[in-house]
């Protein structure tokens, strides 16, 4: 926190770069989870799974439980599918290129349980479901905490 005085109408002026940067790693935290609760962005919803889930990324939860947020004086930082494999593909979509296999394979495919063995190589399209986004109401938000919380003027008394 920096402080100083001012001679004049206002007596101090207080700049608390941390505080603003906790409120907005708030923020951005309660927002990235909102999208997992409600299956995407309001104006964005995520696609349906095939296995006929409710909730695209919630079926075993990892995903959804992997957010955390830190800040400090100088930044902001939200961390979302640190160390899961599948997270960037789900976030940006993208192809898989499966190798085919000789095991048996148990998935759900319309809702249906389909049990296979030797599968061929074949591509798998993982359409994307964004989780870590930015919108335009977030930048509005985001100044708005700035403005509230970054300069403290306290008047002379």
């Amino acid at each position: 926190m920096i402080q100083f005085d001012v001679n004049g109408r206002i007596s101090s002026i207080t700049i608390n770069r941390l505080k603003a940067h906790q409120e907005v790693g708030r923020y951005m935290f309660g927002r990235v989870r909102s999208y997992f609760e409600r299956g995407g962005p309001a104006e964005r919803p995520w696609p349906p799974l095939k296995s006929g889930a409710e909730t695209p990324l919630v079926t075993t939860g990892r995903l959804m439980r992997s957010g955390r947020w830190e800040a400090s004086e100088n930044q902001t930082r939200i961390v979302w599918g640190e160390g899961i494999p599948y997270a960037a593909i789900h976030n940006f979509g993208g192809v898989i290129q499966h190798p085919g296999s000789s095991k048996l394979q148990v998935f759900t495919l319309n809702g249906k349980t389909v049990y296979t063995r030797f599968t061929k190589p074949h591509a798998i399209p993982i359409p994307q479901r964004m989780y870590m986004l930015f919108e335009r109401i977030d930048r509005e938000r985001i100044i708005e905490i700035l403005k509230t919380n970054l300069i403290t003027f306290t008047a002379m008394e």
